[in-house]
């Protein structure tokens, strides 16, 4: 059974210059990416998913999943269990690959 879980604004958070923004990724489960904003620096923590499951080729950074999230940020913080020539989407274990 599922624990308790909190709700998160569906519009980010500010406070005193910092900027707090959630998004769901794709994860089997429910998912958040997060992105903090503050004096001019950007971190992105997007934990669990699988940005390649549904296809990105061709697709917008605002598309595939956790890209919102991540685009431009100074620093990137993701999960990540492949190398690229050993990840294959099509085998779902909610794990991506090595940027």
């Amino acid at each position: 059974m599922p624990g308790p879980s909190c709700a998160l604004p569906a519009k980010p958070w500010r406070h005193d210059g910092v900027t707090l923004a959630s998004e769901l990724v794709l994860h089997p489960g429910p998912t958040l990416g997060f992105r903090l904003e503050a004096g001019g620096s950007t971190v992105a923590y997007v934990p669990d998913h699988e940005p390649a499951l549904t296809g990105i080729e061709g697709r917008s950074i605002d598309w595939v999943s956790g890209g919102a999230i991540a685009a431009g940020a100074d620093v990137l913080m993701h999960d990540a269990q492949y190398l690229e020539d050993e990840y294959d989407p099509r085998d779902s274990d909610a794990n991506g690959p090595m940027c």
